[in-house]
C-alpha cells in the first residue's frame, strides 16, 4: 500500500512538473503579448480578434490545469507522508536536523521532491511545549524522525 502510493504521488509530481514547464512556457510567450485586452478595442479584425481571446483563454486553461496538477500532486505527496509516518496532521515529528540537532515540528503538509523524497513541512514545536513562530521540514528519507507518541520511527 505504500508503496503505491509513493508511486501515485510521484506520478501526479512527475505530472506537475511537466505543467509547470508548459504553464512556464506559454508565460514566455504571453508575457511578450504583454496586455493583449487593449487590442480588442482596436479595428484589427475580427479574426485577429478572435485570435488575441484564443490566447486568453489558453492562458486561463493552462492557469486552472497547473493549479489542479499542484493540488493533486501536493494531495498525494501528503497521503504518502501521513502513510509513511503512522500519523495525521497536527502530530508532532521530533527529527534530527542535518546540524545533528533535535528538533520538532507539528505536522501541515507534505511535498515529493525529485528524486522521490518526501518533505514533511509544519510549524517548529519549542522545548517549552509552545509552537514556535518559524516553519520548518523534515526529509523523511533523509534525516532520523520519529512520530511523537508513535512507534513509527527511522532512528537507528
Amino acid at each position: 500500500m505504500l508503496i503505491e502510493l509513493k508511486r501515485k504521488a510521484l506520478e501526479a509530481h512527475k505530472t506537475h512538473c511537466k505543467t509547470q514547464d508548459r504553464v512556464l512556457e506559454w508565460e514566455n510567450i504571453f508575457d511578450c503579448s504583454d496586455n493583449l485586452a487593449k487590442f480588442l478595442d482596436l479595428d484589427i479584425g475580427e479574426e485577429s480578434k478572435k485570435f488575441i481571446n484564443k490566447m486568453v483563454d489558453i492562458n486561463v486553461a493552462l492557469n486552472l490545469a497547473y493549479d489542479q496538477s499542484k493540488e493533486k500532486s501536493d494531495e498525494l505527496a501528503l497521503d504518502y507522508a501521513l502513510k509513511k509516518l503512522g500519523g495525521k496532521r497536527g502530530d508532532i515529528l521530533d527529527y534530527i536536523d542535518i546540524n545533528g540537532k533535535e528538533r520538532a515540528i507539528v505536522v501541515k503538509d507534505a511535498h515529493l521532491i525529485s528524486g522521490g523524497d518526501v518533505a514533511v513541512t509544519g510549524t517548529r514545536f519549542l522545548k517549552s511545549g509552545r509552537i514556535g513562530r518559524f516553519g520548518d521540514y523534515v526529509y523523511l528519507d533523509t534525516f532520523s524522525w520519529k512520530l511523537r507518541g508513535s512507534n513509527s520511527s527511522n532512528l537507528e
